[in-house]
């Protein structure tokens, strides 16, 4: 429960003057040449400037005049904290319990955006991105876009750097800021079915594939924007598990789904780094007077050299990680190819792009049972264009080539060589766990199939099924097949030739209308009929042994159902089911 404290607005206003003449922005941030630019070697001055303003409604809102906020990276960078009042909620982590916020504090009312970033690190996101190995593709370039491809450590380097007031929120400051005195799933309400989620956050749905300009979508109650979606932002909890050391984040990402955008989804910030950027809080003390805060900052940044904070035994979670572009028969990137790293279950997690282009990763550690080599499973159906290629461990580009696939044809029918109404067909690998292929389709009415784009040389399993006739399985191998075409043959499912026939009888002896009859055993296929007014009934497609009758009916007044099975013979007839047994 929300305890309000005092609704006082503050914006604090922290402007970070350029550290030297290598803070002008590089090309991807597009600086005015028309401008006069800093000599090389020299320095500007260099401070954090916190004041208080209590007219936080009347400052220009970035959604609203996004021009107008643009950071003045000439004339310095202006970093903005939204006061968070006292108050209590109640947290859904670990046990439910209640969280007391007893003194205020200040939080960042953006993200931290890559023009921040830069005066204080000297960095542009690029720069951040090719520390990465690989290189992920860029997701967004732009002075007002959040930064990301920080590490937990870097994010708390920044801070450092602002000064000792300057910190991450832990979860419970992030999560009581977040909701804004709201106990929905969303600052703005529950939503279930993410009708208003595009008015409040860039996440998968809305994003095109990128980061956004903070500010541009509505804030919660307090005035802090972005805090769903855009980017996840670090907190400042760190967990052991398993000697191995995991940092979360909060608040969910441009390409992340809804669920994970709602105020107190959690979640390890391991995996892509191009979704986690942070926000700042400062946790110094303005109400006692002291109105402007002045903090030194570093007159030079010589480079990033950041101190790892845990101890030796602790080890941090590393990733293998992979880029890459899929190409067809002829070398040109193509869309539209399903993609899989095997073998199953995979850990790898995978993400396509325009153009065949392709990001994944997986985490590893000591505990985990070492694989040294592993397989890119790509198919293009319409095309016919497939291929399943090897690579190991070391391997971080993959440019795979498409090559036509097996088409595999084939007729199921019935003991006339008629097409059965209903039926399906399923086709896996052998080694489906290498090979994670599986087709299920309908033939058409005389039965003809035809599966596409199956990698050569491996073997397949064909299933085919229909209600009342005995399933038939055959294997086929993709091997020097000519002009990659395989012939499965008719595949001919049997029927049974024999019926059983009987009553549906009540604890009285009595018919019983409308009840439903199941004949089933070890040699049969499941026949399914139902008793006529006079409790009589008939199955036929029977296959010679033993059958099961399996009857029961819903009562209609109490809701129960009355069952009772019969053990039998093919053939037989008078069969008395007596449904003597109930359940609900």
């Amino acid at each position: 429960m929300f305890i309000p404290g005092s609704l006082r607005s503050a914006v604090i206003v922290a402007t970070v003057s350029m550290l030297t003449a290598g803070g002008v922005w590089a090309t991807e941030n597009k600086r005015d040449e028309s401008k006069p630019q800093s000599v090389a070697g020299q320095s500007k001055e260099s401070s954090v400037t916190i004041a208080e303003d209590s007219a936080v409604s009347q400052a220009p809102s970035r959604g609203n005049d996004h021009r107008a906020k643009r950071a003045d990276v000439g004339d310095g960078i202006t970093m903005e904290f939204v006061r968070i009042p006292p108050g209590s909620f109640y947290m859904d982590m670990g046990p439910f319990h209640q969280v007391q916020i007893i003194k205020p504090f200040y939080m960042g009312k953006y993200e931290v955006t890559q023009a921040q970033w830069k005066a204080v690190m000297g960095t542009t996101v690029s720069q951040q991105r090719n520390n990465i190995k690989p290189s992920w593709h860029l997701k967004g370039i732009g002075p007002e876009h959040p930064i990301y491809c920080v590490s937990w450590e870097e994010a708390m380097e920044f801070c450092k750097r602002l000064g000792s007031n300057f910190r991450l929120p832990d979860q419970s400051e992030w999560e009581y800021a977040c909701r804004a005195g709201s106990k929905t799933r969303f600052y703005y309400g529950d939503d279930f079915d993410y009708s208003q989620l595009d008015l409040y956050a860039w996440y998968y749905d809305n994003s095109k594939g990128s980061t956004h300009p903070v500010g541009q979508k509505k804030p919660n109650g307090w005035g802090l924007y972005d805090m769903h979606g855009n980017v996840s932002e670090w907190c400042s909890d760190r967990f052991v598990l398993d000697d191995y050391v995991f940092d979360v984040c909060r608040g969910g990402s441009w390409f992340g789904g809804p669920e994970i955008c709602q105020s107190a989804y959690s979640d390890l910030g391991v995996g892509w780094p191009d979704g986690i950027g942070f926000r700042v809080v400062f946790a110094g003390n303005l109400d006692d007077g002291n109105k402007i805060l002045e903090i030194a900052l570093p007159k030079e940044t010589a480079g990033l050299n950041i101190a790892q904070e845990q101890k030796s035994e602790i080890k941090p979670v590393t990733r293998m990680a992979i880029t890459g572009v899929v190409r067809d028969d002829v070398g040109i990137p193509i869309d539209g190819v399903y993609m899989q790293i095997p073998p199953l279950p995979s850990d790898w997690h995978l993400r396509e792009y325009p153009e065949g282009r392709f990001e994944a990763y997986r985490y590893t550690n000591s505990s985990q049972t070492s694989i040294r080599k592993y397989h890119f499973y790509a198919r293009h159906l319409k095309r016919n264009l497939t291929a399943f290629v090897e690579f190991n461990e070391d391997v971080n580009t993959l440019d795979i080539k498409l090559k036509p696939g097996a088409i595999l044809t084939g007729k199921v029918v019935d003991a006339d060589g008629k097409g059965i109404q209903g039926t399906e067909v399923s086709l896996y690998s052998h080694d489906s766990r290498m090979l994670p292929i599986q087709v299920i389709l309908e033939p058409d009415t005389k039965g003809k199939f035809e599966i596409k784009a199956l990698p050569l040389g491996h073997k397949y399993i064909v299933t085919a099924t229909a209600t009342g006739y005995r399933m038939r399985e055959i294997e086929v191998i993709s091997g020097n097949a000519p002009g990659n075409r395989i012939e499965a043959g008719p595949i001919v499912l049997a029927r049974g030739q024999f019926t059983v026939s009987g009553v549906v009888v009540n604890r009285k002896g009595k018919p019983v209308a409308n009840a439903s009859v199941h004949c089933t055993g070890n040699e049969q296929v499941n026949i399914h009929t139902q008793s006529d007014a006079n409790g009589r009934f008939t199955a036929y497609g029977i296959f010679e042994g033993p059958v099961l009758i399996i009857a029961y009916i819903k009562e209609d007044s109490s809701g129960e159902v009355s069952y009772g099975q019969k053990h039998s013979y093919s053939g037989a007839t008078n069969v008395k089911v007596a449904l003597k047994q109930k359940t609900r």
